[in-house]
């Protein structure tokens, strides 16, 4: 089966551990024959959005990627903006696609998208999103009119032509809903997740001991890590310093990068028992989360809390209204502030009872496990 994996709505960033990386692998390895149509917006330098120039070229997984340029007839910022591109409609006549995944919904050329289901109408159309209260739509411009005005158009057209809408977290199916006006019989969730490929070649005992050998942890502590790009959003890694530096027996690694600000204030604070490692990459960063005994995300939703779970590594995370997709049967706890007294009690309580909570964790991998993941789409609508 041809399937297009269309990155139009926002960034795509080759070699990373995101959900439009995986899936297409994921996809491929099934056997199917795979292309990525995407977007020139990525990141440059490793740590800043940007944009690179239109090509075609064939990714590490050995997957076709066409960036398209954007519209020549618009200014170009409106041409981003809106995500007006050129291109597209021959990339669909050349490929053929049987499966079309639309990674998020929100660039005016959909419509481009529907021409092709409207010719050839066997062709099978499913859409995820990205997008909540949290991340966007938090103006009055943004919601009313960038939303509202300009995207909800092209959404309700293209609805009647799209077979599934999936949120890729709960509290995304409720936007796409009210925002949009999708109905709810299309709407499902569908987890983020991680490579399960990958989580084989982990193992939490191996792992723990070769951390405390490298950074010299005295195996009778509870090691606890965090991870991210940490500015001012997520602040409250300060606080998470200041709880475990007044938990007895307890050290925490923090790995990923600071904007200037919070790097300042975090590294006053450090000391044997803070351990920053910087940034690593995929495997490197599971081998941590495999080792550790604890994750802990005081601050709003990331890809890491689905990427631990899927690890198998217990998690304590902030607790946030429609967000407890986390814990399926007790291998996630939550924080009702991000207060570092109240971070260190809750600490304490999963340290009592650690080894449920990774026998729990474990229960659930597979529910994070992006090969499942990858075949339901494809076993939901063909």
């Amino acid at each position: 089966m041809r399937i297009i994996h269309m990155c139009l709505a926002a960034f795509y960033i080759d070699g990373y551990a995101y959900q439009e990386n995986v899936l297409p692998r994921k996809h491929k390895e099934e056997g199917h024959d795979v292309y990525i149509i995407a977007s020139c917006e990525t990141y440059l330098d490793n740590n800043r959005l940007g944009y690179v120039k239109p090509s075609n070229y064939i990714n590490e997984d050995g997957i076709q990627v066409t960036r398209l340029p954007y519209s020549r007839y618009l200014p170009l910022k409106i041409a981003k903006k809106l995500r007006i591109y050129e291109g597209l409609w021959t990339c669909l006549e050349r490929i053929k696609p049987d499966f079309i995944f639309l990674h998020d919904i929100q660039f005016l050329s959909l419509n481009k998208v529907v021409k092709y289901k409207q010719y050839n109408p066997n062709v099978t159309i499913v859409a995820d999103g990205h997008t909540d209260y949290i991340n966007s739509a938090r103006s009055f411009l943004s919601k009313n009119i960038l939303h509202k005005m300009i995207y909800k158009p092209s959404i309700t057209h293209a609805e009647k032509y799209i077979d599934k809408f999936y949120g890729t977290l709960p509290p995304r199916n409720v936007f796409m809903k009210e925002m949009y006006g999708i109905p709810s019989e299309k709407l499902e969730y569908l987890p983020l997740g991680v490579d399960d490929d990958k989580t084989k070649e982990l193992n939490h005992k191996r792992d723990r001991k070769k951390i405390c050998d490298l950074y010299g942890i005295d195996t009778k502590n509870f090691i606890v890590i965090t991870g991210g790009k940490f500015d001012q959003a997520k602040a409250s890694v300060l606080s998470l310093i200041d709880a475990v530096l007044m938990t007895e027996e307890c050290v925490l690694i923090i790995f990923g990068s600071f904007d200037d600000d919070v790097e300042k204030m975090a590294h006053a604070k450090m000391g044997s028992k803070i351990i920053y490692v910087g940034w690593m990459d995929e495997k490197d960063s599971m081998q941590l989360l495999s080792g550790v005994d604890l994750a802990v995300y005081p601050y709003l939703h990331s890809t890491l809390w689905e990427q631990t779970a899927g690890i198998g590594t217990p998690l304590l995370v902030k607790a946030i209204d429609g967000f407890s997709h986390i814990n399926i049967n007790g291998n996630c706890a939550f924080l009702n502030s991000c207060e570092a007294l109240e971070i260190s009690r809750k600490i304490e309580e999963c340290r009592k009872d650690i080894t449920n909570m990774r026998k729990r964790a474990d229960k659930v991998k597979s529910e994070f496990a992006y090969s499942n993941i990858a075949r339901k789409v494809l076993e939901d609508c063909i």
